[in-house]
């Protein structure tokens, strides 16, 4: 988590998509894979010290404005869609989504 918002708050949030499935693919949040998925973004030299920077100090500040800001949960893993209420998702993933979703429902939901 610590990563996540260093790199959430120190790129555009496309570039901060990319190094995040990067890391999740390489599964380490090491200073090696944070060199390595940076290579690829707007700014990689500047995104990797900034992200190391904030590691090593606002990035313990960024966890604690997250945490204030998630609503408590009851079960674990939950998640919540579009605002609505928290959900337990950790029996059928596929049909918590397939239920919130509003519109055509695509294919894998039929």
């Amino acid at each position: 988590n610590l990563v996540e918002n260093c790199i959430i708050r120190h790129t555009s949030s496309g570039d901060a998509v990319d190094a995040m499935i990067c890391l999740y693919e390489r599964r380490k949040f090491d200073e090696n894979s944070i060199s390595i998925c940076s290579k690829n973004l707007e700014d990689p030299k500047g995104t990797r010290e900034a992200v190391m920077e904030c590691i090593k100090g606002e990035g313990k500040f960024l966890i604690q404005k997250a945490y204030d800001r998630t609503p408590r949960l009851g079960y674990v893993p939950s998640m919540r869609i579009n605002k609505g209420a928290i959900l337990p998702a950790s029996s059928n993933l596929k049909d918590v989504i397939c239920s919130a979703w509003t519109g055509d429902k695509p294919p894998t939901c039929t």
